[in-house]
């Protein structure tokens, strides 16, 4: 009995599952890079502008002496 076009046929087999993989593999790589570019701009739009930096570091000079206060009595 010849073993030759089994062997063919199971290596076809396993090749082609190989490209599928491979395939699959690359397609949910892109689909992840392009969420990551959606997500860098949604990102960078709320990002705190220096306005916003400089209102918080007067909120905080403003509790910081608040709490020099209460510590000096």
């Amino acid at each position: 009995m010849e073993f030759q076009p089994f062997w063919n046929t199971l290596l076809a087999g396993g090749i082609a599952a190989c490209g599928w993989v491979a395939r699959t593999i690359y397609a949910a790589v892109k689909a992840l890079e392009t969420d990551l570019a959606n997500h860098k701009v949604e990102v960078a739009k709320t990002y705190a502008t220096n306005n916003d930096m400089t209102r918080i570091e007067d909120k905080l000079d403003r509790i910081l002496d608040k709490l020099d206060r209460k510590a000096d009595k």
